[in-house]
């Protein structure tokens, strides 16, 4: 009678002849967007949460920057709901009216990136979310100082720039932490 806990060959191999791959860093995800016709990345592990924006749900806060839309109820969660095309300066002479969005289908869907740093959420509103890019550590270009200056305000929040190969599209790449915790967000979202 066989033992049916034995296995047919027993012989095990030794570690010595695995052979391992050295790997290097894992690729990093970023999720892409568009903000004033132009494509934007934020690593995913920066966000909590991404919905789909309704203007119903918002809540006017008076006297504030006009790049505060205003605040909504995330499951119980004050946030505060920036426009990051106002904030960020990238279309000059931009009036929010929330009021006349319109959802089609094949259009643009407005959503809101939601990212929480120093025990604040932040909605930064974006014109439309276009997919995820998985992005290996070394393919990220620099940024350099004179290439801050050039892009301006956005350029204090430039994490680095990669250019997809396919398409020949460079993307910048934003640390969404960094742009929720810059001193001027700072100050609105903890009075609201």
């Amino acid at each position: 009678m066989t033992n049916p806990f034995q296995m047919g060959d027993t012989s095990i191999t030794s570690p010595e002849s695995f052979s391992y791959k050295e790997t290097g860093p894992a690729p990093v995800q970023y999720l892409l967007f568009t903000l004033a016709g132009n494509k934007y990345g934020v690593p995913i592990n920066q966000l909590q949460e991404v919905l789909r924006f309704n203007p119903e749900a918002l809540a006017p806060v008076p006297n504030t920057a006009d790049w505060l839309e205003g605040i909504i109820s995330l499951r119980g969660v004050i946030t505060s709901v920036v426009n990051l095309k106002i904030y960020l300066e990238l279309e000059t002479g931009y009036t929010s009216n929330l009021s006349s969005i319109d959802f089609v289908i094949g259009r643009a869907v407005p959503r809101l990136l939601v990212v929480y740093a120093n025990n604040l959420s932040t909605a930064l509103l974006v014109e439309d979310i276009n997919g995820i890019l998985f992005v290996e550590p070394e393919q990220i270009l620099p940024v350099t100082q004179a290439v801050k200056d050039s892009y301006g305000k956005i350029g204090d929040f430039l994490s680095g720039f990669y250019t997809d190969q396919e398409t020949n599209t460079t993307i910048a790449l934003i640390n969404a932490q960094n742009l929720i915790t810059a001193p001027t967000l700072q100050r609105v979202s903890a009075a609201t």
